[in-house]
């Protein structure tokens, strides 16, 4: 909530939810808040703590809502095949850090693809890697992998 609408609540008499750790807390408002450029002071809190605009919410909904979805972390890892094991699988796919969907295959070479869609849905590859299937060609590509999900 903005400052303004926090004001506007105390003058309409309601209380707002607020997140505070894993937990939600109601908050009774008072013509006693004491406002800064981060958040707000309740002067009726024991604790006098200090709560963030960011984290204010008018209903229980909507900071229900923050809480369980705010912030939420998904860690990916590149999958990891020695040359053996890619003789093997053929294929490694993975999502580098811009989002892009690759795949390194082992067809006759190994080629790395950057796949992607047009407009109309097509599915478009875009080879950035093509090179004789041996054991030391693959650790080449393997290392483009690794930059690419890296970011690079």
């Amino acid at each position: 909530m903005t400052k303004q609408e926090l004001e506007q609540a105390i003058e309409n008499g309601e209380s707002v939810w607020y997140v505070y750790e894993d937990d939600l807390r109601k908050i009774e408002l008072t013509k006693y808040i004491q406002f800064n450029q981060f958040g707000f002071t309740n002067s009726n809190d024991t604790w006098r703590e200090l709560y963030s605009y960011d984290k204010t919410f008018a209903t229980k909904q909507q900071a229900e809502h923050y809480l369980h979805h705010a912030n939420i972390t998904r860690t990916e890892t590149l999958p990891f095949l020695t040359w053996e094991e890619f003789l093997e699988e053929k294929e490694i796919k993975f999502n580098s850090k811009k989002s892009e969907y690759l795949m390194i295959y082992l067809a006759g070479n190994i080629t790395i693809y950057q796949c992607y869609y047009d407009d109309n849905g097509l599915k478009l590859q875009l080879r950035i890697f093509d090179e004789e299937a041996t054991e030391e060609n693959f650790y080449k590509a393997y290392d483009e992998c690794v930059r690419l999900f890296k970011g690079g």
